[in-house]
């Protein structure tokens, strides 16, 4: 369990800039950091394009949309963040129409202050590689590699319910 540090600003959808440290602070909440290669897929390694979690962002996006009410009903924000350029993540974003907040981080901030994996193409374009964070009281109380995309909002929920975090 480690403290979100103080000082992490993501942006928005609309190029804003927003102080995630701040939120993370006064909002209880799971955050599902996604790849989203597209084109760039066919430039990972053999090894890459066969990690379980490399596909999937759509179904992923979706179940949290499915369970959104749920989390906020048990005090849980959902934000979506990826590396991706903003006006892609805004078309998957209208794609989705998840409800949920999105963030971006083409900047790696994350990377940095929480220590978070990336990969990168043969291209030199990096992701993340497909990740949740459970965070409570400004704390990051348990980060998971998601190699089910789609059963992830599930998996978390009941995480999320049985205190498992």
């Amino acid at each position: 369990m480690i403290n979100v540090p103080t000082n992490i600003c993501l942006n928005t959808l609309d190029g804003k800039e927003f102080d995630f440290s701040t939120f993370t602070r006064t909002h209880d909440c799971v955050i599902f950091i996604y790849p989203k290669i597209g084109e760039d897929f066919e430039l990972l390694s053999e090894q890459l394009q066969n990690t379980a979690g490399m596909k999937g962002c759509t179904k992923q996006a979706i179940n949290y949309k499915k369970f959104l009410k749920d989390f906020n009903d048990l005090g849980f924000m959902v934000v979506a963040i990826s590396s991706q350029d903003i006006e892609a993540q805004k078309k998957f974003k209208e794609e989705t129409s998840t409800g949920v907040m999105f963030l971006n981080d083409s900047e790696f901030m994350l990377e940095r202050a929480l220590e978070l994996p990336v990969f990168s193409a043969s291209n030199g374009h990096k992701f993340y590689f497909r990740q949740t964070l459970i965070i409570k009281d400004g704390k990051v109380r348990r980060a998971y590699i998601v190699d089910d995309p789609e059963n992830d909002a599930k998996n978390m929920l009941e995480k999320i319910k049985e205190k498992d975090y």
